[in-house]
């Protein structure tokens, strides 16, 4: 009778097992749509600098996913309700961590955030006050510098929201907009792409630099926060040591 009931217990443990791992929960990792090289589609395809870390994190950790691509405003709304488990790559802001907890060990990537414009656009960048009057496109939601936005919200500088660099760019060169502020090699994706590298240029001095960008952890996610941050963290920093970061930022490079 014990030997009956002991394997009973056994079968019933073992399908218990069985069954959290067929109705184990898919987690949803979301970024930025359109934001080459770090986030490239392809169709269906998603591929890039942030896509190839985070796939190989979550690989390394055993999970189960899917990538999404969303729309900055949407991307920001799923971290918020939880639609999104993990978002990628965000910069650090204040009124972010009230739903996103940041892995801030290992940036995913770091931004330089250059000022372009025509060749002929005859501009001296070096400070904030050098812009106003201009008008100037940067990504729909994105925050840069307190400065630039006391600049936009005092209506000194006209500012044109985009989604997508490769409107930005056709608006600059048909004269619309004046400047493009933008990530640097983002923007010089495109220019590539459009064959317009002698065209517009960058200023020498970067509005921002070396600004770091990460992964993060949806407060309404499904998955146990704390776990979750502590087994990304260590992907990541071994990703990190092994030079393994480095290696997928060459591949994606020019």
């Amino acid at each position: 009778m014990r030997i009956v009931s002991l394997c009973l217990t056994l079968y019933v443990l073992s399908m218990s097992s069985l069954y959290a791992e067929d109705t184990k929960p898919l987690l949803k990792a979301c970024s930025h749509l359109g934001f080459e090289p770090y986030v490239i589609q392809n169709g269906q395809h998603l591929s890039g600098i942030d896509i190839d870390i985070i796939q190989e994190t979550l690989k390394d950790n055993q999970l189960s996913f899917e990538l999404s691509a969303l729309p900055w405003a949407r991307l920001i709304e799923a971290l918020k309700n939880g639609d999104c488990d993990i978002g990628f790559s965000l910069f650090d802001r204040h009124n972010r961590r009230a739903y996103a907890s940041y892995i801030f060990d290992v940036p995913i990537h770091t931004s330089n955030i250059r000022v372009f414009s025509l060749k002929e656009h005859d501009l001296h960048f070096e400070k904030v006050t050098d812009l106003y009057g201009l008008n100037i496109a940067y990504n729909r939601g994105f925050s840069f510098t307190y400065e630039l936005e006391f600049g936009v919200e005092a209506r000194k500088i006209h500012r044109y929201p985009y989604d997508h660099p490769e409107s930005a760019l056709k608006m600059l060169k048909a004269g619309r907009i004046d400047l493009i502020l933008g990530n640097e090699q983002r923007i010089n994706y495109y220019l590539k792409k459009l064959g317009w590298t002698d065209t517009v240029v960058s200023q020498s001095i970067p509005f921002m630099s070396h600004e770091p960008a990460f992964l993060v952890i949806s407060k309404e996610s499904r998955f146990n926060e704390n776990n979750l941050h502590s087994r990304l963290k260590k992907s990541l920093l071994k990703m990190k040591k092994s030079g393994r970061i480095s290696e997928i930022n060459q591949k994606y490079r020019p």
